[in-house]
């Protein structure tokens, strides 16, 4: 029999708890800390990474991803637990509100007068049968107080409005400057005054579908467009403090793409925060280029997302990185060819090749899991793509991670841990634990390694499948971690096994990590976090606390 990560249907009408964040209809929903992004966020310049262009995404009323359904109900986070929701920006707005569907002062987001907001302004789309056939150009700024926000009104059973770039039409007047960059992205993100650009931009609540090269739109001109494989259902081309948060992200050749220039310091992306998204059956099938994220920015807060499998035939991976002053914490991780690759800023390394931030990236209280037939040998990319004077050479502080990966050695011959690019990349891993079974009933699972080609790997207290190999790279530490052969994890939770070794057997503090990067949240299905007791004589390890 096959294994199945069964913690996740993919099949489900909706997903009240998820769809709630952001709407009037917000009842007994977990959501996410609001911890701001470190003060020593440095600088960074994405580069021009993989093509940012299209996918062969597919109009809502045939995407897999258009009806999520509800949770099966075996996942800790059912509990709701008890911190308190956050106000949103969709339910106490700041300023101006525009109201947009049926009923409302504007019936279709073609009406509204995108290019007069301001800060404070608050357009509210409300849920209707029908999606949204529309493309978005943003390019005010808010402020902090006063932000500009897009955001979705649920329907009362909870189903959040769709925004599809299938058949959309652009609205007038709106100013692309390079009438290519229409062709990237369903909703915008851009400011074309050189000495500008957007600022406290907040989208929340909204399902954003169909910015696929297979699928073609009606351009600000009038013209026919067919958009670029590397399209994404959220593209920001620049902007300050812009924050996604609950949105659902599926079938765009990359789900979100974040970018930063090097020509002056308008054209980059900073403190951006992608929270308690749902992401899934995004990329381009063939390709290898189109991922979940792709984000390249100065700052960036990934915290509580669900990114599930990509689109059947993509080869690209979940999260994509070349950003300075990573945080990616509390997330639910599932597939890809690589499920994190943090790799070098590229054209605009010159402005944070000297900040420290570039050179330290955390990744904590996540679950990272996969199927061995679709991803999972190449687990955590660390170091540079394709310019090895621009590699991280820091530090990947890894932490309270559940690695759950099912495959058998048919799928790989080896599954590898870590990939360091270079002698000058660290791994500093301690509380995680990293399981490889078999994918089916009586297959021999595919043997671990820590490292593939180079770097350290420099362990603390882990719970580690079998007999693991070092690689190629340099792995300290062993001492400190616990084996076994009998899965650690609940299969359908990944909550630890009852009285297994993973339990009570954390460490506490880390020279190695401020305050604010400790470990106090776990992931809450389907999207979301919620604060992590200790409940023993000590943490347990991996994600959850059992």
């Amino acid at each position: 029999m096959e294994k199945r990560i069964a913690v996740r249907a993919h099949g489900r009408a909706h997903l009240p708890c998820f769809l709630a964040l952001g709407f009037v209809v917000a009842v007994g929903c977990q959501t996410s800390s609001a911890d701001p992004l470190s003060p020593d966020a440095g600088m960074a310049d994405p580069g021009p990474g993989d093509d940012p262009g299209t996918d062969p995404g597919t109009d809502p009323g045939t995407d897999p991803g258009d009806d999520p359904g509800t949770d099966p109900g075996t996942d800790p986070g059912d509990d709701p637990g008890t911190d308190p929701e956050p106000a949103t920006a969709c339910a106490s707005p700041t300023g101006n509100v525009l109201e947009v569907g049926p009923g409302q002062k504007y019936p279709a987001l073609v009406d509204v007068p995108w290019t007069d907001l301001a800060a404070g302004d608050t357009v509210r789309i409300h849920y209707r049968k029908a999606p949204y056939r529309a493309k978005l150009l943003l390019s005010a700024r808010g402020t902090k107080d006063q932000p500009i926000t897009l955001c979705g009104v649920a329907s009362e059973g909870g189903d959040m409005p769709t925004i599809t770039g299938a058949n959309a039409v652009t609205p007038e007047g709106l100013n692309f400057k390079d009438p290519h960059l229409q062709d990237l992205g369903v909703i915008v993100i851009y400011d074309p005054n050189y000495d500008a650009s957007p600022a406290n931009i907040i989208i929340e609540g909204l399902h954003v579908t169909g910015g696929s090269e297979e699928n073609t739109y009606t351009g600000v001109d009038g013209d026919k467009r067919a958009y670029s494989r590397g399209a994404a259902c959220i593209r920001v081309q620049e902007g300050d403090h812009v924050t996604l948060r609950g949105n659902m992200i599926t079938g765009c050749g990359n789900g979100i793409m974040a970018l930063s220039r090097p020509e002056n310091r308008q054209r980059l992306t900073t403190d951006l925060v992608i929270q308690d998204n749902y992401l899934q059956d995004n990329g381009a099938i063939g390709s290898d280029r189109q991922h979940s994220i792709y984000v390249q920015t100065v700052g960036v807060l990934i915290e509580g997302n669900y990114f599930g499998p990509l689109r059947e035939g993509s080869g690209g991976g979940n999260i994509k990185d070349r950003s300075s002053g990573t945080v990616i914490r509390y997330n639910w991780i599932e597939g890809g060819a690589r499920l994190i690759d943090l790799v070098e800023a590229g054209e605009f390394y010159e402005w944070v090749k000297d900040e420290p931030s570039y050179r330290k990236t955390y990744v904590y209280g996540n679950v990272i899991t996969a199927r061995g037939d679709i991803g999972g040998a190449l687990l955590v990319h660390y170091g540079y793509d394709s310019s090895p004077e621009a590699t991280r050479g820091g530090t990947l502080y890894f932490y309270n991670n559940t690695v759950a990966i099912y495959s058998d050695i048919g799928d790989h011959a080896h599954v590898r841990l870590f990939d360091l690019s270079t002698a000058a990349e660290t791994a500093d891993a301690w509380n995680n634990i990293v399981y490889i079974g078999p994918r089916t009933d009586g297959a021999e699972p595919s043997p671990l390694t820590i490292t593939r080609y180079d770097g350290t790997a420099r362990l603390g207290v882990n719970w580690v499948s079998g007999d693991f190999a070092d690689g190629e790279g340099n792995v300290v530490g062993k001492a400190k971690v616990i084996t076994g052969d009998a899965p650690p994890v609940v299969p359908d939770t990944l909550l630890p096994v009852p009285q297994s070794a993973a339990i009570d057997a954390g460490e506490t503090g880390h020279p190695g990590v401020p305050e604010a990067y400790r470990d106090t949240r776990e992931y809450v299905s389907p999207t979301g976090s919620r604060a992590r007791a200790v409940k023993g004589g000590g943490p347990d390890l991996g994600a959850f606390e059992r």
